[in-house]
């Protein structure tokens, strides 16, 4: 831990949770242990839940019925990422189970920059862009910027008018109302009447 843990544990009792080594829900918990705020985390977990629950009833096949694919852009080029199956992002994909593109479907692939030529392989019935862009964005800079992209604009998904920015400032990182948040806005599209879900067939 680069001597971090050497480092705060002089100050003061230091424990390490490693967010990245378990699902964000267990992490949250063990937060709660620890400054003694379970009877808390408990309750935030059980909206959660319930939320992750209502959603899935509202969507009902529609969730089998619609493949998914989610990608950001941490760097400039031709490359875009896979949004890790981590934190706040990870809990809404458990929760919610939607179908996720092969390449996209193992929890443990990292989301390593790749070409735009690989974006093939995420075809998907939507395509979740998360930028992260907050505020300061005037129109969300990285969304259209990804969004002209020629290899992104002949996309099937793109041409059907499915591609979608969220705003990854507020459904990624460590709590609660992330997971929240990321269950709305996933939710919110797997919902829409006017989707083609038949623009990926397997």
């Amino acid at each position: 831990m680069d001597g971090s843990y050497a480092l705060y544990s002089s100050i003061a009792p230091t424990v390490v949770i490693d967010v990245h080594d378990q699902p964000l829900e267990t992490a949250l918990m063990r937060f709660a242990e620890l400054v003694g705020r379970t009877e808390t985390a408990e309750r935030l977990r059980a909206g959660v839940e319930a939320k992750a629950e209502a959603w899935r009833t509202r969507l009902g096949d529609r969730l089998d019925r619609t493949t998914v694919s989610a990608v950001t852009r941490w760097g400039e080029g031709a490359t875009f990422n896979a949004m890790p199956p981590e934190h706040a992002w990870g809990a809404v994909r458990r929760m919610l189970d939607p179908v996720m593109t092969p390449p996209e479907r193992d929890e443990d692939a990292p989301g390593l920059d790749r070409s735009l030529e690989a974006l093939g392989a995420h075809a998907a019935d939507v395509t979740v862009f998360v930028s992260f862009d907050g505020d300061d964005a005037a129109g969300g800079r990285s969304f259209e910027r990804f969004a002209a992209e020629p290899l992104v604009r002949a996309l099937p998904v793109t041409r059907a008018g499915q591609l979608f920015e969220f705003d990854g400032t507020r459904i990624v990182g460590s709590g609660w109302s992330r997971i929240a948040e990321g269950l709305d806005q996933l939710g919110a599209v797997l919902a829409r009447d006017d989707l083609d879900r038949d623009l990926v067939r397997e």
